[in-house]
């Protein structure tokens, strides 16, 4: 077998040195990227089992270690790696070109970790020589690979051991394929499912826990079942079984997660299941004359005509007046076929059965569009909030347990009758970004006009907070209120709602609807109006999934701006604006009722309680004479990174109480379950008035989580608001977004509106960018134009974007036209950048307007400083590898080096005896400083974890998670100035 050049020169670094990579990146940095149990405190939760993840330092670089030279021995095998680029002053997107240049990997930059200001970090799929190579191409390049602990979840996998980390009830886990498996199948079923029945024959904490079947020592496939499906291989204890010990339970999901085949392991529980005065409140709790409770968009002729909803759940009784069609009714099979001409179920696909067992689907399914069959009679009506719109059923299961399918082929078989709102009413308790989060997330990324719906769970009894479950980040997430006329009102959250936010602290859930004592359709036989009161959030989620049809039928309609139907006006509207609409409009509610004797748990604005409020559908649309102020939307807008986008506008009079301005788009996925944060593409919404900057979502500074962001600012006649949305920085070429602004704005007012411009880069940057420099914009207009300029724009059924010619309007597939509203009337400029741009040549120079300036550093210097200065040259140099990076020129080094009072006497080179005046002495007594103040942090740690109180589980958890929460505020502090200490080492010595 024969070796290439690289391979054996990384190979000898392995085995000499011990490890290249992994050094560059420690237990605590890893910890900053992603959650998992290698990087998380598990020691003393599992202080009672002989095998488990360890959590030093020490050992956790021995594990990387020996991942590197596992890999390294099986060269013609790829295997997961962690990849991260931390050159300071480029875009995710731009960092993702360097690695994509420097290592080779043509289309990389797709699996995406996370994305800050001071690094970006991808998953990719290495071969040994790859990985190797490409960690020593560049000093800002990281390469690690993925050991079997590093592959799981820390929040997936504290959830999957439950209260009792002595045995585990119910063994549950996931191993999720690194890529499509279709054509290794079977081969890495049987590799997984060997080292399984091999692992538990040869654990002592198996063998020694006595389980028996028929008198006998039970084997591995007496206790489990092993299969693949959905390009997962799925771990389960049967039931019945008896409890596994935890060391068993443990080394199960280490070998599971050892396969190079295998890139992340996840705790996968069941998922379970969790209106007349609802959509009353849906659509805004308007009074009418006589004190009558008013449906504002229903009176104009909004109630889901033409909208299609897709509903995953128990199924749906077909027979119930609120669904019967005298005419016939949809096959109900594993045929997905589509009826259109059905009164309201117009497909019907049964995975699990063709009836609804249990009841639940069909209560569901009336909140959102139930209405009474035409010839029916009954005494009460229980019409849902979109009376008039169509469902397809996707029925996954009976009163137990469900069984939902990924979004491929779910959310495509809705798409093929026309769906674009899916609203599922289940979950499995799990807080964390799961596999499923990140391909619903994707979904939605690539079908912008698709919108997920999905209930929080009703977890969050005695206000425990972090049980909202459904967590993607492009998913609206529903909480429930209480219902009119129950206990506080419809202005607070009902008791068992659950609570945020999300593991990786996004706000969820996002908005509240009613879910309590709701009287919907039940099960019904030969057009029987039965009905029934449920409670929950399942109850809450079909609500807003009713009313997210409320709004596409507003945007196709036409009613947009102007308020009332101008079919000339009407446009598709994304997906994200949908949910914009919907956000903007939350109505900020009071508290948590917890019930009659119970105090009030207190809550406000973007909380863990109730996100954005509670849903008010006439106060996120303008409908005239009956909203109290205007709205404004734009759709679809395209911004690279740096760039930013901005309106100016004058406020008017009318009776809205405050103006109100929600960022809403569909980030990408994030390829990793254990992501913190998950975010990928950063936008950043502010508001300026008279001087001041307004930050989102209650926050005195940017939101770097959120991909929807909110701003409200009480109204005052005269008031010149400029709304900025700025894309800071970006991980693909580009990111569309969806904006609404609220209030008393006058769309006459052209003339005070100023053109969105693109901002210079605050950085050079050192590569070509992949994206072009000019963009090909729409130009905004007051109302829509019939006929939009040319742009580029995807079609879901095309292969490729199609350029369209200025006389022609685009059209989505159910051919409404995708153009956006707006005020603006002028298109993008383009401003001179400061920063350097690379001119594709031969000699692979830079050309630059100014020199780049070497701003001070924000820390405080931690090493002695030489006298001289650095200072950048005229023309940046090239690097030997052909790329371009800034160089600087060193000024000439006075041959005395006086002490600086300043400096701590540990790094002075007259006060430390081993301090070599070079590069490595430099590093060594940095790093030494810093793993004395580490210790120091990791003893306070133990100390106040012992302090924590033992029982109840609960609040010894908490205190535990306090503790663990401020040490990593400690180390990252820690860890920030170690940094900078190395930075500062090799800006004054040649690395030798």
């Amino acid at each position: 077998m024969r070796f290439s050049v690289a391979f054996l020169t990384a190979s000898a670094a392995v085995f000499s040195i011990g490890v290249h990579a992994s050094n560059s990146l420690s237990r605590d940095e890893l910890d900053s990227i992603i959650k998992t149990v290698a990087t998380s405190d598990f020691g003393l939760l599992l202080a009672n089992s002989a095998i488990g993840p360890t959590t030093t330092d020490i050992t956790f670089s021995s594990k990387i270690n020996t991942q590197w030279n596992i890999n390294v021995q099986q060269p013609d095998e790829t295997a997961p790696y962690l990849v991260c680029e931390t050159t300071p002053g480029l875009s995710g997107y731009e960092r993702a070109v360097r690695i994509e240049t420097l290592c080779s990997r043509n289309g990389f930059g797709q699996d995406i970790v996370q994305n800050l200001e001071e690094r970006t970090c991808f998953n990719d799929q290495l071969d040994p020589a790859n990985a190797l190579a490409c960690s020593m191409n560049d000093d800002h390049i990281h390469v690690v690979p993925y050991s079997s602990w590093n592959k799981i979840s820390a929040a997936s996998f504290i959830e999957s051991l439950g209260e009792n980390f002595d045995v585990v009830e119910s063994v549950r886990y996931a191993g999720n394929f690194c890529e499509d498996p279709s054509s290794n199948v079977n081969r890495n079923h049987n590799v997984a499912r060997w080292a399984l029945k091999q692992t538990f024959g040869d654990n002592g904490n198996c063998v020694s826990s006595l389980i028996t079947v028929g008198g006998s020592r039970a084997s591995f496939t007496d206790i489990f079942s092993f299969n693949v499906k959905e390009s997962r291989l799925l771990l389960r204890q049967m039931e019945g079984k008896p409890a596994l010990p935890v060391g068993c339970v443990l080394s199960l999901v280490e070998s599971l997660a050892s396969h190079p085949f295998v890139c992340s392991v996840e705790y996968d529980p069941p998922v379970i299941i969790f209106n007349h005065e609802a959509r009353w409140i849906i659509q805004g709790s308007v009074y009418g004359d006589n004190n009558s409770m008013d449906l504002p968009l229903h009176q104009v002729g909004i109630s889901g005509e033409n909208q299609v909803v897709q509903m995953s759940d128990t199924g749906v009784s077909v027979n119930s007046c609120y669904f019967f069609d005298n005419d016939g009714e949809v096959v109900r099979d594993k045929s997905a076929n589509v009826d259109s001409a059905r009164r309201k179920v117009i497909q019907y696909y049964a995975k699990a059965s063709s009836e609804d067992e249990s009841g639940h689907g069909s209560h569901c399914a009336g909140t959102i569009l139930g209405k009474v069959c035409p010839d029916c009679s009954t005494s009460s009506n229980r019409d849902g909030a979109a009376p008039e719109a169509k469902i397809a059923v996707y029925d996954i299961g009976g009163s137990k347990y469900l069984y939902p399918d990924l979004s491929d082929p779910m959310f495509v078989r809705g798409m093929t009758a026309g769906a674009t709102v899916h609203s599922a009413s289940w979950g499995n308790r799990i807080n964390s970004y799961q596999n499923r989060d990140l391909d619903y997330d994707r979904f939605q990324h690539q079908n912008d006009s698709f919108l997920v719906v999905f209930a929080a769970g009703n977890s969050g009894t005695f206000n425990t907070k972090n049980t909202s479950t459904g967590v993607a980040k492009n998913n609206l997430n529903v909480c429930a209120s209480k219902n009119k006329g129950q206990g506080l009102g419809e202005l607070y959250t009902a008791h068992f709602s659950s609570m945020g936010p999300s593991a990786d602290g996004r706000i969820k859930p996002d908005i509240c609807a009613p879910g309590h004592s709701i009287s919907s359709a039940s099960n019904g036989l030969n057009r029987q109006c039965n009905s029934a009161s449920m409670s929950g959030t399942s109850m809450a989620c079909p609500g807003v999934a009713g009313a997210a049809l409320l709004v596409r039928q507003y945007f196709v309609d036409g009613f947009s701006p102007s308020g009332t139907k101008v079919p000339e006006d009407g446009f598709e509207p994304s997906g994200a604006l949908v949910k914009a609409v919907i956000l903007n409009s939350g109505r900020v509610m009071l508290g948590r009722d917890n019930g009659n004797f119970k105090p009030v748990f207190p809550s406000t604005e973007f909380d863990e309680s109730q996100g954005f409020g509670l849903i008010s559908l006439v106060d996120g649309l303008y409908l005239q004479d009956k909203s109290k102020g205007k709205v404004l939307v734009w759709d679809r807008e395209p911004l690279t990174s740096g760039q930013e986008w901005n309106m100016s506008f004058q406020l008017g009079t009318c009776m809205a109480e405050h103006t109100s301005v929600t960022l809403s788009y569909f980030d990408k996925e994030n390829n990793s379950i254990s992501c913190n944060p998950c975010i990928v593409n950063r936008l950043d919404l502010t508001v300026e008035k008279d001087g001041i900057t307004y930050y989102p979502n209650g926050l005195t500074k940017a939101d770097v989580k959120n991909n929807s962001q909110r701003i409200r600012i009480p109204h005052i006649v005269g008031d010149l608001l400029t709304v900025k949305v700025r894309a800071t920085n970006l991980a693909t070429d580009k990111q569309k977004f969806a904006l609404v602004v609220s209030g008393c704005l006058d769309v006459d007012i052209k003339g005070t509106t100023t053109s969105p411009t693109i901002s210079p880069t605050d950085f050079p940057t050192s590569l070509p960018s992949k994206s072009p420099t000019k963009l090909l914009t729409k130009s905004p207009t007051l109302f829509p134009s019939i006929s939009p300029t040319s742009t580029l724009t995807d079609f879901p059924n095309s292969e490729y974007p199609t350029l369209l010619p200025s006389d022609s309007t685009p059209t989505s597939p159910t051919g409404v036209p995708t153009k956006s509203p707006t005020i603006a009337t002028k298109s993008y400029t383009l401003l001179p950048s400061e920063s350097p741009t690379f001119s594709p040549s031969e000699s692979s120079t830079l050309l630059t307007t100014k020199s780049p300036t070497l701003l001070p550093s924000e820390l405080p210097s931690l090493l002695p400083t030489q006298s001289s200065s650095l200072l950048p040259t005229e023309s940046p140099i090239a690097l030997p590898t052909g790329v371009p990076s800034k160089s600087y020129t060193r000024m000439p080094t006075p041959t005395s080096q006086a002490q600086d009072p300043t400096l701590p006497p540990s790094l002075s080179p007259t006060s430390s005896s081993t301090y070599q005046k070079n590069w490595r002495g430099c590093s060594k007594e940095v790093r030494n400083v810093f793993k004395n103040k580490r210790s120091g942090i990791r003893k306070e740690n133990v100390a106040r974890k012992k302090n924590c109180p033992r029982k109840p589980w609960k609040a010894k958890n908490k205190c535990k998670s306090n503790s663990l929460g401020l040490f990593k505020k400690q180390l990252k502090v820690a860890n920030k100035l170690r940094n900078t200490g190395f930075r500062e080492c090799k800006n004054l010595y040649k690395k030798s």
